[in-house]
């Protein structure tokens, strides 16, 4: 018989990294059923129209002003149902979000061999990232693999007494590359500057993204106000692609909605995002993912 893998995800990081190994997977033969949390519901759904990936389980678990711990508590109460109907041998998990080390959790209490990319990020601080590097830490005592994006992660687990350690890079490099081809061989270029017909692209282009707990309140006030001192000069074209949570979208757009130069658009569909940041001359984010992503379009980051 042939092994079964569970993928669980729940955010856009997630199934960007972990969409090039659900591919990989099938076309070895394996059996692979995924399980979404649905921690970022609509933000996750145009990546599995791109990357054409089938659910066979969503958890819906999302509600508004939702505690981390209640969104703890609701994801590991359905996983131990969906463990019992999938009957995986392997779960696969990605990161260090909420949706990763509750699915984890619940697939440990099966006795269900839990298989970690993108193991061993540290900081060693728990309220940074949080609450991020407390369930990475977490995750790593209890997996049965650690796939590693670089010789320092793996060098993290190995102080930590870890085991079945490996070096593999980082998936999302592989994700990025097939969507660059997808671009050059169906000549979406042209395209795409239609589609965004209303931004001058003959101006600097500077991509801006925004979205983490800790940056929620004054934090984000700060940004916007720097944002805005970006936008006096008329040579740049501001193009922020607004994360739809109310704590971050209500005070973006009170902020910045009337700068004829600041684009605030939904979130982006997979490719467009990727092509944005090829294009750009600079980009400005808070998140991690994005920050992996730059140096492979050798975009200057802050």
């Amino acid at each position: 018989m042939k092994n079964k893998i569970l993928f669980c995800f729940g955010t856009r990081p997630e199934i960007i990294k972990m969409a090039p190994l659900i591919i990989e997977a099938k076309s070895k033969g394996l059996l692979v059923e995924v399980c979404l949390t649905g921690q970022h519901k609509e933000m996750i759904e145009p990546f599995l129209s791109f990357f054409d990936i089938k659910e066979n389980y969503n958890l819906d678990i999302m509600k508004k002003d939702q505690s981390l711990s209640e969104m703890t508590a609701a994801i590991l109460n359905q996983m131990n149902s969906i463990l019992d109907r999938s009957k995986p041998n392997y779960l696969f998990v990605q990161g260090d979000t909420t949706s990763t080390l509750t699915c984890g959790l619940a697939s440990f209490y099966k006795k269900v061999p839990v298989v970690h990319i993108e193991a061993g990020l540290r900081t060693y601080e728990k309220y940074s990232p949080f609450p991020e590097e407390v369930n990475r830490q977490m995750i790593s005592t209890f997996s049965s693999f650690n796939f590693c994006p670089t010789k320092q992660s793996a060098k993290n687990l190995k102080k930590e007494n870890r085991n079945n350690i490996f070096v593999t890079g980082n998936t999302s490099i592989d994700a990025l590359r097939m969507t660059k081809e997808k671009i050059r061989n169906e000549n979406l270029d042209i395209t795409l500057k239609e589609k965004y017909k209303n931004i001058d692209f003959n101006k600097k282009i500077i991509l801006i993204t925004c979205h983490r707990r800790e940056n929620h309140g004054a934090p984000l006030k700060r940004i916007l106000d720097a944002i805005q001192k970006v936008a006096k000069d008329s040579n740049i074209e501001i193009i922020y692609p607004v994360h739809l949570n109310p704590n971050i979208k209500e005070p973006v757009e009170e902020s910045l909605s009337k700068y004829s130069n600041i684009h605030l658009l939904s979130p982006l569909e997979y490719l467009d995002f990727n092509w944005f940041m090829d294009i750009s001359s600079i980009v400005l984010t808070d998140s991690g993912g994005v920050q992996e992503e730059g140096p492979y379009f050798n975009l200057s980051l802050a």
